[in-house]
């Protein structure tokens, strides 16, 4: 019995909770039986520190911390000053602070983070997933990551379902050092149910805001920045199979500098937006995909080019306004709706208003526009099925010359009754290269399409081929 009780005794002593003290002779079996399995046991959510050393450690060493034991999941932990940690695999924490001079290494491994972040010496993220899980949704006197100049960098950052994440307040565009660490994310911020509150991350210049749930618009998009590099102005944005992004009512207009890509069964919901979405090129063609503008009254502006239901054999849906006065899809550079070898897009809705700036491809049947404007300054193609619109204008800028076309018409067009054919600015090719288009003023009891008045001086306007002019006259009864 002495040589147990002086084994758990020196046990205890080397034990974390040192304060423990222990009546030894009123102790009987069992009672030790529940210390040992106690002070044994690593304890999560308790504070462990590594140890200061001038070699690399390894955080699966015991001799890594300075209690001999590898902290357990959920764990507070410490790395000091002089203190260089590399993770050798998954790992999860509640609060880890790096110290002014030391350093966590992540690799490739997936660290999940169950409170908070402090950085203050170095963080090497190296190309791994740091899963933010904290359902600590106002914390307003700890952010989730936080730190001091010059900042926190990571790589692939995940926010689960229920969970919440500030990314702190740190600013990278003063003039002065901001004392706050600014957080940068140089690949991908998946959005897998939580939610980003209070302030948002910087998006690095390849990175993707990726949402993997259906979301509205919030605190992870910074509005109204033109600033391609300001905190919270997203590069590229994709939502992904089965999610949706929905902007809802929102009254300010966002900015992705990069790629719009909604996959698979993702959708687009611009709800009743009078804002603008710019984005420098944006993809729908998910296998079953949609993107809804019926009810936005801003426009969404694509910089380059803007392809909805391109690939044979999906079943993409774009719904467009059924009434006047809606916001339009305005494209700079090539404008494709559907495949060409498949009808993989239904367009709804006879009032939707596009502007292109490229060659236009329509591979969609039934489909009827508002007004369709073609605004390029670059020799412009419309291809594919016959389109069918309330108005239509060429404004193109191209070249002051009237005898060389600068939009040609290589598929049919039909000018719906009442309404208008205005070409304002450049030549157009009304029957195609090849003169086997159509191109038709339709007339019918309810009014009669005509066309604008041309200005056929230099810098001016010009129609070359042929246009069918329609004229109804009701029948008549011979009395």
């Amino acid at each position: 019995m002495s040589h147990l009780m002086h084994t758990l005794a020196s046990f205890c002593a080397q034990s974390r909770n040192r304060a423990l003290s222990v009546a030894f002779g009123a102790i009987g079996l069992f009672s030790f039986t529940f210390l040992l399995t106690l002070s044994a046991s690593a304890q999560p959510g308790t504070p462990y520190t590594s140890v200061e050393s001038g070699t690399p450690l390894l955080w699966s060493a015991t001799t890594t911390w300075s209690g001999g034991v590898v902290p357990p999941a959920g764990s507070n932990v410490t790395i000091p000053s002089n203190s260089y940690v590399s993770l050798t695999g998954d790992v999860e924490v509640g609060v880890v602070s790096i110290s002014t001079g030391g350093t966590l290494v992540l690799g490739s491994h997936t660290f999940t983070v169950k409170d908070y972040m402090n950085v203050v010496g170095t963080l090497d993220a190296g190309t791994s997933t740091v899963v933010f899980d904290s359902n600590s949704a106002q914390n307003t006197s700890q952010p989730t990551v936080d730190g001091t100049e010059p900042g926190v960098t990571l790589y692939n950052v995940q926010i689960p379902s229920g969970a919440y994440v500030d990314f702190g307040e740190g600013d990278v565009t003063g003039e002065t050092p901001d004392p706050n660490a600014a957080v940068t994310i140089t690949s991908q911020l998946s959005l897998d149910g939580g939610a980003v509150v209070v302030n948002p991350p910087y998006y690095g210049s390849a990175s993707t805001l990726k949402y993997n749930s259906s979301y509205t618009v919030s605190t992870e998009w910074t509005a109204d920045s033109t600033n391609v590099a300001a905190k919270g102005v997203p590069h590229h944005v994709e939502v992904a199979t089965g999610a949706t992004l929905d902007f809802d009512a929102a009254t300010k207009d966002y900015l992705c500098s990069g790629d719009f890509t909604v996959n698979g069964s993702g959708t687009l919901d611009m709800g009743t937006m009078n804002g603008n979405l710019t984005t420098a090129s944006l993809s729908v063609t998910g296998a079953s995909g949609a993107m809804d503008m019926s009810g936005m009254t801003g426009d969404v502006i694509v910089q380059g080019a803007c392809t909805i239901g391109g690939v044979s054999g999906q079943s993409v849906t774009l719904t467009m306004p059924s009434s006047e006065g809606k916001g339009k899809l305005d494209v700079k550079g090539d404008l494709t709706l559907g495949a060409s070898t498949n009808n993989a897009l239904t367009i709804s809705g006879d009032e939707g208003n596009v502007s292109c700036g490229g060659d236009f491809n329509l591979h969609t049947t039934a489909s009827e526009f508002g007004n369709v404007d073609f605004d390029g300054n670059v020799v412009q193609t419309f291809d594919g099925n016959k389109i069918t619109a309330d108005k239509l204008t060429v404004s193109n800028t191209r070249d002051a010359s009237t005898g060389t076309a600068d939009v040609i018409f290589d598929a049919d067009v039909d000018i719906t009754p009442g309404g208008e054919f205005d070409p304002t600015d450049g030549t157009v090719d009304a029957d195609g290269t090849a003169d086997g288009s159509t191109f038709t003023l339709n007339s019918d009891a309810t009014g009669t399409a005509r066309i604008a008045t041309l200005d056929n001086s230099g810098a001016g306007s010009n129609v070359i081929g042929d246009i069918t002019f329609e004229r109804y006259f009701p029948a008549v009864t011979d009395g």
